[in-house]
């Protein structure tokens, strides 16, 4: 069973080195706690690594953590590689639980879009979602596809999810978008 952790190194950084002062699975890692903790935002995550700074040198196993400012949190979150960052996540979900026995026949297949656009480099306003695949008895997430204005519509991102995956004898239950005449495929 691998650790988040583990897979969170593997994520590639796409930093310059000069500069850096903080390892990314460290960031990611930030990140990933802060949200769950309910600090939603670059400002606030800093506050969260700020209030807790002593307890993650302890969980860390360091001996000082410089606390990362918010534009470090906002340039890692707009400069990460999302389908690196999802893959190694999804390792690390899989690895947690057994996800094909007799008791795991249950999954959901569901996408969620960010409320606000994000502007990219070139001032073109863009949406970013993410269609999930969710094992309900095991309690995890198996997969994840970005879902974007550019790349697919949702339907198109679940036809191909479904046809990568091994389906057979698993329940899926989706939204009724995807009950539509020509939304159907054969996984």
């Amino acid at each position: 069973m691998s650790t988040l952790i583990e897979e969170l190194k593997q994520v590639p950084d796409f930093r310059k080195s000069h500069g850096r002062s903080h390892p990314l699975w460290i960031l990611l890692l930030l990140i990933v706690m802060g949200i769950l903790a309910g600090y939603q935002g670059y400002r606030p995550l800093h506050t969260f690594a700020e209030e807790h700074q002593h307890a993650l040198c302890e969980l860390f196993g360091l001996k000082q953590l410089k606390v990362p400012s918010h534009s470090t949190f906002r340039r890692v979150m707009m400069g990460i590689d999302f389908l690196a960052l999802s893959h190694q996540f999804e390792a690390w979900m899989l690895s947690q639980q057994q996800t094909h026995s007799p008791d795991n026949h249950i999954a959901s297949i569901d996408g969620k879009r960010i409320r606000q656009r994000l502007t990219d480099e070139n001032g073109k306003q863009r949406f970013v979602g993410l269609v999930s695949l969710y094992a309900v008895e095991a309690g995890i997430t198996l997969k994840l596809e970005a879902l974007t204005q550019q790349d697919n519509s949702e339907i198109k991102v679940v036809q191909t999810l479904l046809e990568t995956l091994q389906v057979e004898g698993l329940l899926l239950t989706m939204d009724a978008l995807h009950a539509q005449k020509n939304a159907s495929t054969n996984p």
